[in-house]
């Protein structure tokens, strides 16, 4: 029965103000735990930036000490091995004092003549960085400072530029080169969240690898090319920050990074290093600040839920007694079930120990075994089935027998025969398993007579013999009957082609004889203007005879070696004009349909308007006796290839017909009325061209023919495109 309003209402009012108290407790301890953790970011902030800025900064004062040294001053001055050497060891001796990684030094042309690694294995001395931008900066009297990472592995350089004078005149450069990547492991070692992006908004140093090279903010491909060209990250592709960016108070904001490796959220606060043109941005986890919310409407909803914990223990204890009660009941049930199953099942049990003796037989395993008085005694698995022996079924012995384990698959599962007391032979499907009885391990056997199988096998095999006899008698007599069908195919065919040819000549050829005749004695007579008649039907004849003889030339005509893009509308706009009369005198209806881009097909002009010459002679036959004929010739382009749909509202095709309409020689019309070479020839250029044609009756009356052909593709096709005019 539904509850009474006032009832529904006392119900829902409480639920809702818990709901309400709970997500205010959420949102207020969300943040002022979020308020707690910008300031400690803040201050971890300004930390790092400032060990950044001091770590660096001091570098800057090397390149410009390096610059002033006396040694590296007489070496620009004059060359010579002496002074090199001694120029080295000085800056040796600032590399060692300064902790940084290589000092070296560029003349005028940009190579470097002493070095602080001179004498290692990687001595830059002698190598040229005339096209480095701190150098073409120092030509122009400038101090710079440049990032580059190395072309492979994770090395990150900074470089400290400073230009040599000699009075006015720039002659070199001093440069320190600072390794990075102690700084970026010092990162990860304190846990921390951290990375530096330069000028472009790229990442170039990071506590996770898989965060550098990655642009924060949209980059304009010009840009993105200008990068690769100054190859300041080596050959590494940039890629974006997929990130959802959102502004929160006191100039921080919500950094939720979604990579394909890894999905977090941050509270992100920035800092910018002027000097060095980079920004630093420290990543906190707001993990912690949800965390910290969620505990607290944790508390609140624990506070609200132990009341209703303690009304629904109360109300458990009563339901728990009488669901043990029910329980005890259906247990007994259940056994009493399971023995009725296992007594009537038309499958043998038995329930064996670990050694192979049996425990248990249900009355069918009694049945199927024959066993009489003999079985009340205790009995070994191999005495009442001697294969297969119990030691190879079950592989395994009463000390290393299987405990509190159910196998999912049987141990053994094999087909035997047994011999009963009576001295009758049975055969048996047996299976063996594990099954779990503590404490000792059980096994359960499954007997299935299968007589009746194996007297069915008996059987099939000897029917499939027979029939194995039978069906090899009857392939031999089908192949001989099949030779000769061929040979009397082949002859009906040359048969009915040969008169077919025959009478469409002879036809034309009758009456051109009649007609020369008939002109001889109009001649006599000098009766002119019948003659000129006369004259006109033998060349009507003779182009008829000239058609007979085109279409057998066509038919056997080979696929075209080229192709080149056709536009089907212009194509079908060049055939109309051929039709232009019949329309008229019959009051065709004439409607096209076609996409607004033109539609270009691989294939050769001639065939595709031989093509569509045919079918629309077809149709206009097709619509001799109708009172309002209509055509309609439809263009669609269906992904990769476009199809052409020439329907008309004439008599149909008769569903006999319809499969034999594209044979050769196969004509509906009279003899004498043509060779049935039309659809034959079209459907052979359509399959040169790689298409397809095929033909339906409309439900409404006529038919359609419609043929698919592969779109012209100018990356595959290497042709000039043709045009043709519209008219």
């Amino acid at each position: 029965m539904p509850l009474p309003r006032t009832r529904w209402i006392l119900f829902l009012l409480p639920l809702l103000l818990a709901i309400a108290a709970i997500a205010s407790a959420w949102q207020l301890s969300w943040q002022w735990a979020l308020q707690g953790e910008v300031v400690r970011t803040a201050k971890q902030l300004s930390l790092h930036a400032q060990s950044i800025d001091n770590a660096l900064g001091q570098f800057r004062y090397i390149a410009l000490e390096a610059a002033n040294n006396e040694q590296v001053q007489q070496l620009l001055h004059a060359p010579s091995s002496a002074r090199s050497n001694r120029a080295n060891r000085s800056l040796e001796l600032y590399s060692r004092q300064a902790g940084s990684s290589t000092i070296f030094v560029l003349d005028a042309q940009g190579q470097v003549v002493a070095s602080s690694n001179w004498s290692s294995s990687d001595s830059l001395v002698g190598q040229s960085y005339r096209d480095r931008p701190y150098f073409q900066q120092s030509l122009e009297g400038q101090a710079s400072s440049f990032y580059a990472a190395a072309t492979e592995g994770e090395q990150a350089d900074y470089y400290f530029a400073y230009p040599i004078r000699s009075g006015e005149q720039l002659i070199g450069a001093a440069v320190v080169r600072i390794d990075l990547t102690p700084l970026q492991e010092q990162w990860g070692e304190n846990d921390s969240e951290l990375m530096i992006s330069d000028g472009y908004g790229v990442v170039v140093l990071a506590s996770r690898p898989q965060w550098r090279y990655r642009y924060l903010y949209p980059l304009f491909d010009s840009t993105l090319q200008l990068l690769r060209n100054q190859r300041i990250y080596g050959d590494r592709q940039l890629r974006p920050f997929h990130a959802k960016v959102s502004r929160l108070d006191g100039g921080s904001d919500r950094f939720q990074l979604e990579l394909a490796d890894s999905s977090a959220e941050f509270l992100r606060q920035s800092f910018h290093l002027p000097q060095l043109n980079w920004t630093i941005h420290y990543l906190a986890s707001l993990t912690p600040v949800y965390g910290f919310a969620n505990r607290v409407a944790s508390s609140a909803l624990i506070g609200i839920l132990l009341l209703a914990l303690v009304a629904a223990l109360v109300r458990e204890r009563r339901l728990k007694r009488a669901s043990r009660a029910q329980a005890r009941n259906l247990l007994e049930q259940s056994g009493k079930r399971q023995q009725a199953i296992i007594n009537n099942t038309n499958v043998g049990l038995m329930l064996l120990s670990a050694e192979g003796e049996i425990r248990f037989l249900n009355p069918q395993s009694h049945r199927i075994l024959g066993l009489g008085e003999s079985s009340r005694q205790t009995l070994h698995f191999n005495q009442l089935i001697p294969e297969p022996r119990w030691e190879q079924a079950v592989a395994v012995g009463p000390e290393t027998a299987p405990t509190a384990t159910v196998r999912e698959q049987p141990l053994h599962s094999t087909e035997t025969w047994v011999s009963r007391e009576d001295g009758s032979r049975v055969p048996l499907a047996i299976s063996i398993s594990a099954i779990d009885l503590q404490p000792d391990a059980s096994y359960l056997v499954t007997l299935v007579d299968i007589s009746r199988r194996k007297a069915a096998e008996e059987q099939l095999q000897g029917a499939k013999a027979l029939l194995e006899q039978r069906v090899e008698e009857r392939t031999r007599e089908l192949q001989e009957a099949q030779q000769e069908l061929i040979q009397a195919s082949k002859l009906a065919a040359l048969g009915e082609m040969s008169t077919s040819i025959a009478h469409e000549f002879n036809q034309p050829l009758t009456a051109m004889r009649t007609y020369l005749a008939s002109s001889e004695l109009l001649l006599k007579q000098g009766d002119s203007a019948r003659l000129e008649d006369n004259l006109r039907l033998l060349r009507e004849l003779t182009e008829r005879t000239s058609t007979i003889a085109t279409q057998l030339k066509t038919y056997a005509y080979n696929r075209p070696t080229e192709r080149n893009p056709v536009n089907l509308v212009n194509a079908l706009q060049q055939v109309l004009p051929m039709f232009r009369q019949s329309f008229e005198q019959r009051g065709v209806k004439l409607s096209i349909r076609a996409p607004e881009e033109p539609l270009l097909v691989a294939a050769d002009s001639g065939r595709i308007q031989l093509v569509l010459t045919n079918l629309i002679k077809n149709a206009l036959e097709s619509m001799a006796h109708c009172d309002q004929p209509e055509l309609l010739c439809e263009f669609v382009r269906q992904r990769q290839q476009a199809t052409i749909h020439i329907n008309d509202n004439g008599g149909g095709i008769e569903a006999r017909h319809l499969n034999r309409l594209f044979e050769p020689f196969f004509t509906t019309k009279s003899i004498g009325e043509g060779l049935g070479l039309g659809l034959s020839i079209v459907a052979g250029f359509i399959r040169d061209l790689d298409g397809s044609i095929d033909a339906r009756n409309n439900d409404n009356g006529g038919a359609t023919f419609s043929i698919q052909l592969p779109l012209y593709d100018a990356r595959t096709q290497d042709a000039s495109i043709e045009t043709h005019h519209t008219g």
